[in-house]
């Protein structure tokens, strides 16, 4: 009974103006880590791959014939050109990761 008029009493204490930021100031600040590959690069590595597909694929010299133009697209896959796919898919996949990573480290 006295405990219980006692801490109607006595009133709580108020935080000093300045404890938010002191409080705010104490917790670890996050680091922002650059990207491995910036947006800019990102884009002109794409555009070149884009440009280098198209070059391979407009520069077939063999004549269209009845089976048109995916028939050139298919011949096209059975020649050197096809390791090409394993290094544009390994670039993709690097500048993904890296997109993933960043992300993750700005939430």
């Amino acid at each position: 009974m006295k405990l219980d008029t006692l801490l109607k009493s006595v009133e709580p204490d108020q935080p000093s103006a300045d404890f938010t930021r002191k409080v705010m100031n104490a917790l670890p600040q996050k680091k922002t880590i650059p990207p491995i590959i910036s947006q800019k690069t990102g884009w002109a590595i794409a555009g070149g791959i884009a440009a280098c597909v198209a070059v391979i694929l407009l520069n077939n010299t063999a004549p269209i014939n009845s089976h048109g133009r995916m028939s050139q697209v298919f011949t096209l896959l059975h020649t050197d050109y096809f390791l090409l796919i394993p290094i544009i898919v390994a670039i993709c996949l690097v500048m993904w990761l890296d997109y993933i990573f960043q992300s993750q480290t700005t939430k």
